[in-house]
């Protein structure tokens, strides 16, 4: 459960919050520098963003925060911290630990699972050729909702509708309402390592051309606020909070004596 839960952070987290490499604000160290109206605070080099997530279905019920750190050379950490564990009365247990996710811009396509409670890592990889290899079919339209100004940032909102399918064993049809904004500052280093993930990642959530018309609407920069929803459930994650820091590079490492764990 926590490998898979781990894999779709992996993917959202450049898909979505990551796809500003098509940012039209001007040269790099333009995006760098934030609008003085935006709801950026503090100083530094570093950047570090918190978004609110809560959803889920009808066997699950899903709320917590997803804290992101990027750090001026090219290095990201992710935490997702998903509330806690309840029994069956409601009665709180324990605190989950947070799934912690470490990148580097110099490997797009990688990132390192860190379990703190069992003092393990796994590398995660994006692996295309298997969702083309399970018969995977994704049908996509999109259009422009409109524009608003969330956190101080102008956003352009669209709607996807999308169906997936998989011969005539399984369909189903999902929605995402997608806010973004070139407003949000990101650092000229990730812009190679979005570039090569969207490429390879979005075809996970919508039809390849999507993109394209995503950008020619206006829909493009970091992402600031996503609903997804589809019969059997619904997500909601919205940015609250854009600070300039400088982080300590611990955050980015592997602790001492974890021990990696090979995925068969």
């Amino acid at each position: 459960m926590r490998k898979r839960f781990s894999y779709l952070c992996f993917l959202l987290l450049p898909a979505g919050l990551l796809s500003a490499c098509n940012n039209s604000a001007g040269s790099p160290a333009d995006a760098a520098a934030p609008s003085p109206s935006t709801g950026v605070t503090g100083s530094g080099s570093d950047l570090y963003y918190q978004y609110d997530l809560n959803g889920g279905s009808r066997l699950m019920k899903m709320d917590g925060s997803m804290k992101m750190y990027l750090a001026a050379n090219g290095k990201v950490r992710m935490e997702m911290h998903m509330g806690m564990d309840v029994d069956a009365n409601g009665k709180q247990l324990k605190e989950r630990l947070p799934i912690i996710l470490l990148g580097n811009s110099d490997n797009p396509t990688e990132t390192i699972d860190l379990d703190d409670s069992a003092k393990t890592l796994t590398r995660n990889h994006v692996d295309t050729a298997a969702l083309a290899s399970s018969g995977m079919k994704i049908q996509s339209t999109v259009t422009k909702a409109g524009e608003d100004n969330i956190l101080g940032f102008h956003c352009v909102h669209a709607k996807i509708i999308s169906s997936h399918s998989i011969g005539a064993f399984y369909k189903q049809i999902d929605t995402i309402d997608l806010w973004k904004s070139n407003d949000v500052p990101v650092q000229p280093a990730f812009r190679h390592w979005m570039d090569q993930y969207q490429a390879r990642s979005n075809g996970f959530l919508y039809s390849p051309e999507i993109d394209a018309q995503l950008k020619q609407m206006g829909c493009e920069g970091m992402f600031v606020k996503m609903i997804t929803h589809s019969k059997e459930s619904a997500m909601t994650m919205a940015l609250t909070k854009v600070e300039k820091k400088d982080l300590a590079s611990g955050l980015f490492e592997i602790p001492s004596g974890y021990k990696e764990i090979k995925d068969n």
